[in-house]
């Protein structure tokens, strides 16, 4: 991983090949010496879900947390002239006149966004509403896959809580590897300020998580002003660190609340190991 972040931070672009399929945003695939094959995602004039500091703290959040459902990802200036021309040799005309609209300035050619890792052979996955119902239900009976898939959903709702995501359940933000378990994509819309309508939609996500864990716990409480400082500090304002605090002691009490309730027969069967 040491090796992957170093390289997309300041390794040589060996390739451009412009993202041309359907979604909001203008993406760009890149190879980066020696062979690192990485998504950059460039932060848009007019979309607020396109912050690359929200990409690098989801990751490094998630790390903090031992989890490792989110692809690493680092914040990376290019220039812009270079991503331009590879629009004009290989990219859609609708998709090159996006990148000039909504991305490219006409006072820099310096163009910020997130450099993430490809997650190579994985599909894109939609929770089934019947599974999440099941989620949502701490009696409902699981098999065993829809316990390897409640087990990662679980920590997905505690890290879009923690990181304030409300751009998760939109579509294509969510990776089944080829092992079975979940991916974590696009955090552009994690962080920031908080409003009325995040913390509504929190409240009604904290549904899904019906089951308790002491991981899940353990994990949360790790979690301190000190570490997330030396962690996140460089891309996270304090008000960012501080929120994640506050909306930590509330899945904390959440957590809490489930297991005085229901201790035995609300709690995850078995622990897995992060994938």
């Amino acid at each position: 991983m040491a090796d992957a972040l170093d390289a997309m931070a300041t390794g040589r672009i060996l390739s451009i090949i412009p993202g041309n399929t359907s979604g909001r945003t203008v993406k760009v695939n890149l190879v980066v010496a020696p062979n690192w094959y990485v998504f950059f995602k460039p932060r848009h004039r007019v979309h607020l879900f396109t912050r690359p500091q929200g990409e690098v703290g989801a990751f490094r959040l998630n790390r903090l947390l031992g989890m490792n459902h989110v692809p690493p990802a680092v914040v990376r200036t290019l220039d812009g002239s270079v991503i331009h021309s590879a629009f004009k040799r290989r990219g859609t005309p609708e998709r090159l006149e996006q990148l000039q609209r909504e991305v490219l300035s006409p006072a820099t050619d310096d163009l910020t966004g997130a450099l993430l890792l490809w997650v190579q052979g994985a599909r894109n996955f939609e929770p089934s509403p019947a599974l999440l119902g099941r989620m949502g239900d701490a009696g409902a009976r699981l098999s065993p896959a829809e316990e390897v898939l409640i087990w990662d959903l679980s920590w997905m709702v505690i890290l879009d809580h923690l990181t304030n995501n409300y751009d998760r359940h939109t579509g294509g933000n969510i990776l089944r590897a080829k092992s079975g378990r979940l991916v974590f994509i696009d955090n552009g819309a994690a962080f920031g300020p908080d409003r009325d309508w995040k913390a509504a939609r929190r409240k009604d996500l904290l549904r899904l998580l019906a089951r308790h864990h002491p991981a899940f716990t353990a994990a949360l409480r790790r979690l301190s002003p000190r570490v997330m400082a030396a962690c996140a500090g460089d891309v996270l304002s304090a008000r960012d660190l501080d929120e994640v605090l506050s909306r930590r002691d509330e899945l904390v009490e959440h957590l809490a609340a489930l297991e005085r309730k229901c201790p035995t027969d609300c709690r995850i069967p078995r622990e897995l190991e992060a994938p």
